[in-house]
């Protein structure tokens, strides 16, 4: 799969993964994509909504049609938490971090 589809799949989870860190980015989101919100901890979370809603109206295939194995998890996880780009994430991420996002977006 392609870097930059992979990295349009993930983008709601990775963004509801660091909402608590981002809540007036997201909510700044929120109102360019004309979600019209309020700010903090609900307009994070429209504009949450807003981007699942974009990846699912441009038909972006989802994570768990990707046929990537759950017992894959851990050696994605793990080289994950190498990657130089987990430095810059907004809120600290580990092994176990990225863990959590591969499942919510399995779901």
């Amino acid at each position: 799969m392609p870097h930059g589809v992979c990295n349009a799949i993930f983008l709601p989870y990775m963004m509801e993964y660091n909402m608590s860190h981002c809540e007036q980015q997201y909510a700044r989101v929120a109102r360019a994509m004309r979600v019209l919100p309020d700010s903090g901890p609900e307009g994070a979370r429209a504009a949450v909504g807003a981007v699942k809603k974009l990846a699912a109206d441009v038909r972006l295939p989802s994570f768990s049609s990707l046929g990537v194995s759950p017992a894959d998890y851990t050696k994605i996880a793990a080289a994950s938490a190498k990657n130089i780009s987990t430095e810059s994430n907004p809120r600290p991420m580990d092994e176990p971090d990225y863990m959590a996002v591969l499942k919510m977006a399995a779901i």
